[in-house]
């Protein structure tokens, strides 16, 4: 059996396609118990003000 943890991070304010000022966060796979590496798994722009969130279908800083 693996325990695995998935951590969502506030990577800042970031602009969309259009302009529109959004949160980056970052979703991140982790195994607390060390036996595997951390994996970046997306990274999505949330617009505070629609509630919109895209999925910037990126896994790598």
């Amino acid at each position: 059996m693996v325990t695995v943890q998935y951590c969502l991070y506030d990577n800042g304010e970031k602009k969309d396609t259009d302009g529109n000022p959004c949160e980056e966060l970052v979703l991140e796979k982790v195994y607390p118990d060390g036996n595997y590496e951390k994996e970046l798994v997306d990274f999505y722009l949330v617009n505070a003000d629609t509630i919109q969130v895209m999925d910037e279908q990126k896994d790598t800083w």
